[in-house]
């Protein structure tokens, strides 16, 4: 029989073979994903080759292909205009991105008058990136009531005050939003080794005769820092110190603890000295900034309200026909160890957590079966919008493999290290280096040893890791739980600004089995954005827009069968006091920061 004749008399069967075979690669056709790299990691061959590891997996299990491209990192002059731009050009072919080191950051501003002045508000918005057709505006910083630059030098005879919400000097230093510089001189009146304690709201550095002993330039209060300096009597020591008040309480106390002293007193007035011919006092500088800058030219308006003028950060987004945007194209997450410099240098930060991402691919970490809510006590248990939360992972799990517990943050830390859990969420108030009731990630051991692979913060600020012009800090409980702990803290989904059960408590119905974490933050995203309420075109409508997700976004909800093992609630412990270098991403120390 003829070819022809052959091919004729089944026909049918080769065109239903071909479909079949069109289908099934149409179907497998993988979703590619982009991981962008700081351009100072691809130097190096180990980071290069972890980061290689980490494509292999994806693409091993899931199928998923990424591609690698390097980019300029925020330090050396990246814009992420220009990171935007890429990420267009490639909107039909990546699903997601990945930041990996450095990479630049958006940022989002909010002017808020109040009744003691202003309330100046700028955070980091990966939301930004994830919007690849929207409209992002900057047309004003700052607020009419903002001060500006270097108001003006005067003396003081005393260092300690606490003005609670108010001005240091009504009339003429703004309630907040304000820094003053003290320097001098230090007589001191002892032959001694002093221990020195420094507590403020907010941020703080200390120098004696030019040596950096505190550096904490943190928005955070009560938290006491210490260090130590040999005096002699009747010596002379150089004196300065840097104070920042970003908002609410200002307050500002220095003790020390001298030789056999067993406990801390305020530094006497009598001890400050304006100069080197022994005038009594202290030199004070006001200024209506929180970074002591002189003055703010026209390129570079913080905090003036200029209508019309941009100063590099957002303060309006709206979709290409003028309504709010709600269709976010893409998820975007970061691996930043540059955050996380309290607990190591971050090549080695980046290199264990990629070991650790490494091993959960081959199977080498167990999966738990059950999720926890954990409290704080103001919060209680009965509010209807943490209701939401435990709704939302009855989807993910059953009911009795929730657990909800009443604790503090070291009774969270304890019971995520004591029980097995996959998904762990807390509720309460937070901040960039600390959780509710009194927890600061500087006190949390190296290396926690914990189970949960995902850490969902219900709480502001628990991902800010920036500061005001979004370069990278070095501390934050969302890096804390993705670079410090071993076994789990693959991914962390929280606020680098404001967040709470009104702004994440439905989330979990999103993050289904068998879906990478990274879409579900994104369709919990667009369906977010589409419940707010916006009064007009102008306003900031929500806080949200701090919303952000850090590790590993190709987690998947594969859960094992379910177990009843309920909470242990551990009793909180005292940490003994340590101290933490911070280092480079070469491994070079920056510097000595004692911690409390």
């Amino acid at each position: 029989m003829k070819f022809a004749e052959v091919f004729m008399k089944n026909a049918p069967k080769y065109f239903f073979l071909a479909l079949f075979l069109f289908s099934i690669c149409a179907w497998s056709i993988p979703s590619n994903i982009l991981i962008v790299v700081d351009d100072e990691m691809t130097k190096d061959k180990e980071i290069s080759d972890a980061i290689n590891t980490y494509t292999d997996d994806i693409w091993n299990t899931y199928q998923v292909n990424a591609s690698v491209i390097p980019f300029k990192s925020q330090k050396n002059g990246g814009k992420v205009t220009d990171l935007k731009q890429i990420l267009v050009g490639k909107k039909d072919s990546i699903t997601g991105a990945i930041f990996i080191g450095d990479i630049p950051r958006a940022q989002f501003e909010f002017y808020q008058k109040t009744e003691d002045g202003f309330r100046y508000q700028r955070w980091v918005t990966d939301f930004y990136f994830m919007d690849l057709d929207g409209v992002w505006k900057d047309t004003a910083a700052g607020g009419p009531e903002a001060y500006g630059g270097k108001l003006f030098d005067t003396t003081t005879t005393t260092l300690n005050f606490n003005v609670v919400d108010g001005s240091p000097i009504p009339g003429k230093v703004p309630a907040d939003s304000f820094s003053i510089a003290y320097s001098g001189y230090l007589k001191s009146p002892v032959t001694a080794l002093c221990s020195l304690q420094l507590t403020t709201d907010n941020d703080r550095r200390l120098w004696i005769n030019d040596s950096l002993l505190i550096d904490a330039w943190f928005n955070n209060w009560d938290i006491p820092y210490y260090s130590a300096f040999q005096f002699k009597k009747d010596s002379l020591y150089k004196f300065k110190l840097n104070y920042a008040e970003e908002y609410g309480g200002a307050y500002l106390t220095l003790k020390w603890k001298c030789g056999d002293d067993i406990s801390y007193t305020p530094l006497p007035d009598s001890v400050w000295r304006q100069n080197d011919k022994s005038t009594p006092g202290l030199n004070q500088t006001y200024y209506g900034n929180i970074f002591m800058i002189d003055s703010l030219p026209e390129e570079d308006i913080k905090h003036l309200w200029i209508s019309g003028k941009s100063n590099g950060v957002f303060d309006g987004h709206y979709s290409q026909k003028g309504a709010v945007s709600d269709s976010f194209e893409i998820w975007v997450s970061r691996i930043d160890p540059n955050t996380a410099g309290f607990y190591g240098n971050p090549k080695t930060l980046l290199l264990n957590y990629f070991k650790k991402i490494h091993n959960y691919y081959l199977g080498i970490f167990k999966k738990a079966s059950r999720s926890a809510m954990f409290l704080t006590e103001e919060g209680g248990l009965n509010n209807p919008n943490d209701q939401k939360f435990i709704d939302g992972l009855s989807v993910l799990y059953s009911l009795d493999s929730i657990d909800m517990s009443i604790a503090d943050g070291q009774e969270y830390i304890d019971n995520i290290k004591l029980d097995k859990y996959d998904w762990s969420v807390y509720g309460g108030h937070g901040g960039q280096t600390g959780l509710g009731n009194g927890l600061d990630i500087t006190q949390v051991e190296k290396n926690m040893c914990v189970s949960p692979r995902f850490f969902h913060f219900a709480c502001c600020g628990p991902l800010t890791c920036y500061d005001f012009y979004g370069n990278a800090n070095s501390a934050s409980v969302g890096s804390e739980h993705i670079f410090n702990t071993i076994n789990g803290g693959f991914v962390s989904i929280g606020a680098s600004k404001t967040s709470g059960s009104n702004q994440m408590d439905d989330f979990m119905y999103y993050a289904f089995e068998h879906k990478f974490i990274g879409e579900s933050f994104r369709e919990w995203l667009n369906e977010r954005v589409k419940r707010n309420q916006y009064s007009n075109k102008e306003d900031l409508y929500d806080w949200f827009y701090g919303e952000t997700i850090i590790g590993d976004p190709m987690q998947k909800l594969d859960l094992p069968p379910k177990s009843t093992v309920h909470i242990r609630k551990a009793k909180a412990q005292q940490l003994s006091p340590k101290s933490s270098q911070l280092f480079d991403l070469l491994g070079r120390t920056k510097g000595y920061s004692p911690l409390r």
